[in-house]
């Protein structure tokens, strides 16, 4: 099957818990908005091959997506605003998104624990240069930086399986 009906490029591809669909993050290199590059989350049904781009905007720029483990919602970020990123849930569908992190810091990189209640993400907090690593419920509450390291980037959270 092909995964996109538009010339553009695919990439960051996720399965999905289950293994029927995928998930991956396209843009077109042709008509860039004027924000610049726009990616969009978009789903194929392995099944039937069917697609569907959920969160098509031409102004947001959503990267890092990783789903949730019982296959229900997708965890991303995306830039909205004209300077930071910020961690968002959807449902798998694409409908009721939220937002999840705020303020200052740009928030990237985003990944469920494995029974589904919390989120890790990389943050530039405070200092803008290096990333920390933070942990969030998944409602949103409860923000902990976990390193507090200000003197060293970290980079790329993710969590064990156990």
């Amino acid at each position: 099957a092909t995964l996109a009906s538009e010339r553009g490029i695919c990439e960051e591809f996720a399965w999905s818990p289950g293994g029927e669909k995928v998930s991956y993050i396209w843009y077109s290199e042709e008509e860039p908005s004027p924000e610049g590059i726009c990616r969009d989350i978009c789903l194929m049904n392995t099944r039937d091959g069917s697609k569907a781009n959920l969160t098509n905007s031409p102004k947001f720029d959503d990267r890092d997506l990783s789903w949730s483990p019982d296959g229900t919602k997708i965890v991303f970020s995306s830039r909205r605003q004209v300077v930071d990123v910020q961690i968002y849930v959807m449902n798998a569908d694409g409908s009721q998104v939220g937002k999840l992190t705020a303020g200052e810091s740009s928030n990237y990189l985003p990944s469920w624990s494995p029974d589904g209640r919390k989120i890790v993400f990389m943050s530039s907090g405070p200092h803008p240069v290096r990333g920390d690593i933070y942990v969030i419920d998944a409602d949103g509450s409860n923000v902990i930086n976990l390193t507090n390291t200000p003197d060293i980037d970290d980079y790329l959270p993710i969590w064990s399986p156990e």
